[in-house]
């Protein structure tokens, strides 16, 4: 997987209402994470613990904070 090859993710994303820090986390480190299949399953468990129906990748910070927005169809269409 490589991200951001096929949509805008950052455009996407904003207009998803998805915060920048996590936007910013799956267009950068993720994929390094993502790639790395100790770390994926590691952050991925804690991931569904805090938000199992987030519909997208939340940062570090907003797993630890809790943080969690509703997300909207992005008007992209993507």
């Amino acid at each position: 997987m490589k991200i951001g090859d096929e949509i805008d993710h950052w455009s996407c994303g904003r207009h998803s209402g998805i915060p920048d820090c996590c936007i910013h986390f799956f267009t950068g480190p993720w994929e390094e994470i993502y790639n790395d299949a100790t770390r994926w399953q590691a952050y991925w468990e804690r991931l569904e613990k805090t938000a199992p129906a987030a519909g997208y990748i939340l940062c570090p910070q907003c797993v630890v904070d809790k943080r969690l927005v509703q997300i909207k169809e992005c008007e992209c269409g993507e």
